[in-house]
This record gives structure tokens, sequence and C-alpha cells, in this order.
């Protein structure tokens, strides 16, 4: 759904409950949702305490927020922006926010408590799953309905997604041999030797990749369904 000229509600945003307000805020000012890299970047943000206001000025002022600024109107917003970009290269640390203007919303209860990052990391984890699931679920919904002719066809389509997942599981050795060269940390070879594995025969469960690793699987599954 695209915000065309509505009006940010900005103390829904402040407000909504916490496992709401980063795919919110994704809706909002990107009219999509989030990405794996975008998402762990504004989790740990609001992990270390920056709070909602300065994520949202933050996705604001982005490339991405500035190009959709038009379709999500908010002068309020767009007030602290101004302020915002005013006082962020200050060098005094986060004593600069105190500058910003006050708004008056409640937060839900346990905001101070919540882990931002743990559930950043599940959320990804559920999404990679979907879009391996996904995919598998409409092809099952779709053979109950098809023809012999038709059957044959889609298990052609089969075999023919098993030769991509072959030349994927190619394509991460040949990767995992040039960070292996530069001297990559172990925990990256060894995922990529993971999915590598997991590529000849199907795609590994998100639990068992390291969160780093997470957002690559994310647009593997996603190129896979495409």
């Amino acid at each position: 759904m695209r915000h065309n000229s509505r009006t940010i509600d900005l103390r829904l945003l402040l407000e909504c409950p916490s496992s709401e307000f980063l795919p919110l805020v994704y809706e909002t000012f990107f009219s999509r949702p989030p990405d794996a890299s975008g998402l762990l970047h504004y989790a740990k943000q609001l992990q270390k305490g920056n709070g909602r206001l300065l994520c949202l000025l933050e996705a604001r002022v982005s490339p991405e927020g500035q190009a959709r600024a038009t379709d999500a109107p908010c002068p309020e917003l767009d007030y602290m922006v101004k302020r915002y970009l005013s006082i962020r290269n200050l060098p005094v640390g986060r004593l600069r926010w105190m500058l910003l203007p006050k708004i008056t919303a409640t937060p839900p209860a346990g905001e101070e408590s919540f882990a931002w990052e743990a559930w950043a990391n599940k959320y990804i984890a559920e999404q990679i799953v979907q879009d391996v699931q996904r995919p598998i679920q409409e092809q099952q919904a779709q053979t109950k309905e098809n023809s012999p002719l038709e059957l044959q066809a889609i298990e052609t389509k089969l075999l023919q997604l098993q030769e991509r997942m072959n030349q994927v599981a190619v394509a991460l050795h040949a990767g995992m041999t040039a960070l292996q060269a530069q001297g990559a940390p172990v925990q990256a070879i060894d995922a990529l030797r993971e999915a590598q594995t997991a590529a000849l025969f199907s795609m590994p469960n998100p639990d068992d990749v390291p969160w780093e690793a997470r957002q690559y699987l994310h647009v593997l599954a996603q190129a896979l369904r495409a």
C-alpha cells in the first residue's frame, strides 16, 4: 500500500508496539517491506538508545526517504529535519539530540527493555522462511488443478530450478575461495560453505546461519523466487 499524499501520523509511529515500529517505518517512508541490512542498521541504533524519533529523522533524510517525501508528507517531521541536519555533526555526542524539538508521545510499555537486535534477527529469519516456502506452497496449490501435461512441464521447471541451485552452489564456492584469498573472517567463510552445501539440496535453515550472513541468504531466496 502506497501513502500517496497521505499525511504521516507521527504519533502513531512513536506510540505503536515495538515489534510493529520498524516495519511501519519502512511502509510509511519507503512503501516496501524492510530489507535485512537496513533493518539491522535501524535496530542497532535503537538498541543503542537513540530513540524512535532519531530513527524517523534518519529514514526521512535518506535518499530513498527524500525521493518519496511527497508521497508521505509530514510538516512537523520536516520541520525537525532542518534542525536535525543542522546539529547532527556537532561534536558533543548524544547531547546534541537534546536540541531537537520535543514531541508529546507515550512509548509502549516495555520499550526500554525491548531487544531490538534480537527482534530484527528473528524477523529476518521468518522472512527467509516465507520467501522459501511461498513459491513451494503456490506450486503445490497449482499442482492440484494441473493436467498430466502441465504436471510434466512443472517437473521440468523443478529440474531447471535444481540446476540453477547447483549453479548457485558453484558461485558460492567461487565466492568462498575469493574470501579465503582475501583473509576474510572464518565465520563468513563457514557461512558460505554451509550455504553451498545446502544449495545442492535445499535452502539452509535460517536459524543455522549466523545473523551476519542472513541478509545474503534473504537476497538469495528472493532471487530464486524470481
